[in-house]
């Protein structure tokens, strides 16, 4: 049987409803995500009208940081994107819990996607 196929931005945001539940704003600080990883978002300068946040995730293990973008879609999409495939759940998600549903990238065989918790 094949999996359902991966849901639109448009889709997403038309089932949650919930725009408000997370403030852009929200997503500044500290998390741990569910495989143990440390977090930190941060804004990338002074300027807050900036759509775009600085994450570092710092991995459990020796592998070094990982750097990605948090970024505000447009008005006409909505959302959030984590880096280049991470999605964010508007039903799943709160200001103290972040649930992302991460799409695995093309040419990536046998690769499952999967959600990320981050907690404060």
């Amino acid at each position: 049987m094949q999996p359902a196929p991966w849901p639109t931005w448009e889709e997403v945001v038309a089932r949650s409803n919930c725009h408000a539940v997370v403030d852009f704003e929200d997503f500044l600080g500290n998390w741990k995500d569910d495989k143990g990883s440390l977090i930190v978002v941060a804004r990338p300068g002074p300027d807050e009208s900036q759509n775009i946040l600085n994450v570092t995730i710092t991995p459990l293990g020796k592998r070094r940081d990982i750097q990605v973008a948090l970024t505000k879609l447009p008005n006409n999409l909505g959302g959030y994107m984590c880096g280049l495939y991470g999605r964010f759940d508007f039903h799943n998600s709160h200001s103290e819990k972040l649930v992302w549903l991460f799409e695995p990238k093309e040419g990536f065989a046998g690769v499952a996607a999967e959600d990320r918790v981050w907690v404060r």
